[in-house]
């Protein structure tokens, strides 16, 4: 997986791009606030939306380790883990994006910090 961080004030600040290398996975584009709903269905987005809102909304702590508005985010995916092949890669998809999310969002090192104090 590669990300890069769209800046303020350049084209796509305000959204999250995912396009994946496998076709059956067509590319989306959605908000990168937090409180968006989930896509209708069964949705592979929903997946990475899971993973997302699970560090921007996780709880208060956390989101006081937010300085900035969400960054908006391209994202490509290319990925060799089976797909529904019963080894879990919905979820390792969504710990990714997780911390994918928290390093985009300069939460990462605030994170851990918590996790090891408690």
């Amino acid at each position: 997986m590669a990300f890069t961080v769209v800046e303020e004030g350049q084209d796509g600040q305000d959204e999250i791009s995912v396009h994946n290398t496998n076709e059956k996975f067509q590319a989306e584009k959605f908000s990168n606030r937090a409180d968006q709903k989930l896509f209708d269905g069964n949705h592979w987005a929903n997946y990475f939306l899971c993973g997302y809102k699970s560090i921007m909304l996780h709880n208060e702590e956390i989101t006081k380790l937010l300085k900035d508005k969400p960054k908006g985010l391209k994202i490509l995916i290319d990925s060799s883990v089976p797909i529904a092949a019963g080894v879990s890669s919905s979820s390792a998809f969504t710990v990714c994006i997780a911390i994918l999310t928290a390093q985009a969002n300069g939460v990462r090192e605030g994170i851990q910090r918590q996790l090891l104090a408690d």
